[in-house]
């Protein structure tokens, strides 16, 4: 398929009614979503390689497997997934430029040790290609989602299908692609072009408001101090003046 007529694909990746079905949502979404990010953010103290990470591969993988549905749909999982592998790799690379754990010459990236570090901490390992699978669609759905994770929650069924499976050349038999999960399909290019143009059909109000929550609940998070203050029925009026 032509970019162009992807790009004329894409906007039936947002709901119509994106700001109606937020104001619905967002707070049952906000709860679950800040507490896998407080599960799952990485401590600052001690290197990588002493730090306990099972609770947290537990919450996210929890999530990947649907158990948390329908407060945190699959896709927030696979997401979250991207972001902890990625808190990882940085954390790898920080500790080695403090001497905290070995310097090896001869690993320019980090990403197969933070694999390794992953699968350690399951219960029941998954195996490498499934890692990076996920990782992939991690990375999609990080793509449709930059501003913040609550944006997920207005994307359809088809933006969600998409990200799973997308093949720009195949997209005439798009119905036959629910039943496929096979990344290795895609043209991440054409994803990287139609993610954003996709994200451009969300109200800039809207982009404001979840960017603004993210903000706050992570910076909460991060101080150790509740969060609890996002979730009151003074702040759910605030929003709803705000987008409406």
């Amino acid at each position: 398929m032509a970019l162009p007529q992807a790009l004329r694909f894409c906007r039936v990746f947002v709901r119509s009614d994106a700001i109606d079905w937020f104001l619905q949502t967002w707070q049952r979404t906000l709860a679950t979503s800040a507490s896998l990010l407080h599960v799952t953010t990485i401590p600052t103290g001690g290197p990588i390689t002493t730090l306990n990470l099972t609770a947290a591969v537990q919450a996210i993988d929890a999530v990947i497997a649907g158990k948390m549905e329908p407060a945190l749909p699959r896709k927030f999982g696979f997401l979250r997934f991207f972001q902890f592998l990625e808190s990882v790799k940085s954390k790898i690379g920080n500790d080695k430029a403090q001497g905290l754990i070995l310097r090896e010459k001869s690993v320019v990236h980090h990403s197969p040790c933070a694999y390794s570090i992953y699968i350690s901490a399951e219960v029941v390992a998954t195996e490498q290609n499934d890692i990076r699978r996920n990782r992939q669609m991690g990375w999609r759905f990080h793509q449709f989602s930059v501003e913040s994770p609550l944006l997920l929650t207005v994307f359809t069924k088809t933006a969600d299908t998409f990200a799973y499976v997308l093949t720009p050349s195949d997209l005439s038999a798009f119905t036959k692609l629910t039943s496929s999960r096979d990344p290795k399909k895609a043209d991440e290019s054409t994803f990287a072009v139609l993610a954003p143009r996709a994200r451009e059909d969300i109200p800039k109000e809207l982009r404001d408001v979840c960017q603004f929550l993210t903000t706050k609940v992570e910076e909460a998070i991060v101080s150790g101090a509740s969060y609890s203050q996002y979730l009151w029925q003074g702040m759910a009026d605030q929003i709803r003046q705000h987008l409406i």
